[in-house]
């Protein structure tokens, strides 16, 4: 969240960070009735922006709603890539590795302190886990933090036990149906997002 700098105030948004987040921007009348329509005959709520699924506990893990977009200030859809590289000169605190995989995160009694690359160690006060969501248990298990009987079977050992890593991913399925319709769609109002 210390990322974001949504337009909104929520619980699960953050405020006033490098990376800008806004509403779906496009948004036509048939797609306000197809919307409706699916959260009508699914059971599911409406939603703000999909991040609300989780926070919602009327959805069940299940909801309506259009993509939040991240742009940078001028606009332009961005990656949390870009914000990060403008930022580093200000940030003592950031380093970034480009083309840098990590092996196996250091630690020193619970705590990480920093992370093995291929070839060196790089220390560091504070390290920010964010290899996705198969990446970054994969990373926790292989440096020895998870349910410590686990850890065993698998001939790891424990360094700090976690019960819980590696568990309870659940995907989020997007269904993207398409239609011949004879109303305005985004492709007709704004033209094909890819043109040959």
């Amino acid at each position: 969240r210390s990322c974001e700098d949504a337009p909104y105030e929520e619980e699960h948004r953050g405020r006033a960070g490098p990376m800008s987040v806004s509403d779906g921007s496009y948004v036509t009348e048939l797609a306000e009735r197809w919307s409706t329509a699916c959260a009508e005959v699914c059971g599911v709520p409406r939603v703000r922006d999909m991040s609300d699924v989780a926070a919602d506990e009327d959805s069940k893990g299940a909801a309506v709603a259009y993509f939040s977009n991240f742009k940078t200030p001028d606009g332009l859809r961005c990656s949390s890539a870009l914000p990060l590289h403008e930022v580093r000169r200000e940030r003592q605190n950031l380093h970034i590795c480009c083309h840098a995989e990590v092996e196996q995160l250091m630690l020193d009694g619970g705590r990480v302190t920093g992370v093995r690359l291929r070839g060196r160690e790089v220390s560091a006060q504070e390290v920010i886990l964010s290899a996705g969501s198969l990446g970054s248990p994969h990373l926790l298990l292989k440096s020895g933090i998870g349910a410590a009987e686990q850890l065993q079977a698998a001939g790891l050992r424990c360094q700090h036990h976690l019960p819980g890593v590696g568990e309870n991913l659940q995907d989020h399925l997007q269904l993207r149906p398409k239609f011949r319709v004879r109303a305005a769609t985004l492709n007709s109002e704004v033209g094909r997002l890819v043109k040959f």
